[in-house]
């Protein structure tokens, strides 16, 4: 996992080790789908990809900082 912070936003990244074809079988369930939502309801995004053989999750969500 890798975590980017800086005064705007927040990435991660986090990349899974999977059989080539997995991720066609792959439904965002409970889990995946909650932390989905949480980072659209604060106009971020989640994304799952392939990339051969991994899976990778990304995930942005802007920071908003009151001062």
């Amino acid at each position: 996992m890798n975590v980017m912070l800086n005064d705007h936003e927040c990435h991660i990244t986090c990349i899974n080790s999977a059989q080539r074809g997995v991720l066609a079988n792959l439904q965002l369930g409970y889990g995946l789908r909650f932390h989905k939502m949480l980072a659209e309801r604060v106009g971020g995004t989640f994304k799952v990809i392939e990339d051969g053989d991994s899976w990778i999750i990304n995930v942005h969500v802007p920071l908003h900082v009151e001062k």
